[in-house]
């Protein structure tokens, strides 16, 4: 069964703006809102995002997940006015995926994960990326893992290659 695709799309700052309250009642620092507020002007839209805290720690502070769509949302991504060198290789990567070029057609969406509570002063908080390859053959899943570390310009070094296509082949025969 295939699940329909989810169209709409939520104004990053507005639902920012709409929970600050909340956020700021013992989740949030108010440097974390600043924060969120960068990412909104660059990442304006989205179809998911999420905050991230640790549990059992009485600290505020909070982390920000936001998922981007290829079809929808990727030209955020290649569109990022940002010159320090995650966010231009996230650009690259950005551009690639939009256009669906070298297998990366394949990843319906990613995630951009800002870690908050630890950043150091960036013009903009710099996100880890996760990528969504829906389950495939191994030779594919190893293909496109390939191609988004060419975008990415980083490269997987053998040992973690070969452990990754043997997690993902032993995954793969569990579900089937």
């Amino acid at each position: 069964m295939t699940l329909p695709q989810k169209t709409w799309q939520l104004d990053t700052a507005s639902v920012l703006a709409d929970h600050a309250t909340l956020l700021l009642d013992g989740l949030a620092r108010p440097d974390d809102l600043a924060d969120f507020q960068a990412i909104a002007a660059v990442l304006p839209k989205f179809c998911h995002a999420g905050f991230e805290c640790p549990l059992g720690d009485d600290q505020p502070g909070l982390d920000f997940l936001h998922c981007l769509r290829r079809t929808e949302e990727s030209r955020y991504l290649a569109e990022a006015p940002f010159t320090h060198g995650v966010w231009r290789r996230l650009r690259r990567f950005g551009t690639l995926w939009r256009d669906g070029v070298d297998g990366l057609h394949r990843i319906p969406n990613c995630w951009l994960e800002f870690d908050l509570r630890d950043r150091t002063a960036t013009e903009i908080p710099i996100p880890s990326l996760f990528v969504n390859i829906p389950a495939i053959a191994p030779t594919e899943y190893d293909a496109t893992l390939e191609h988004v570390g060419a975008a990415l310009e980083v490269v997987r070094s053998s040992a973690t290659r070969a452990a990754m296509f043997r997690m993902h082949e032993e995954i793969g025969r569990a579900h089937v």
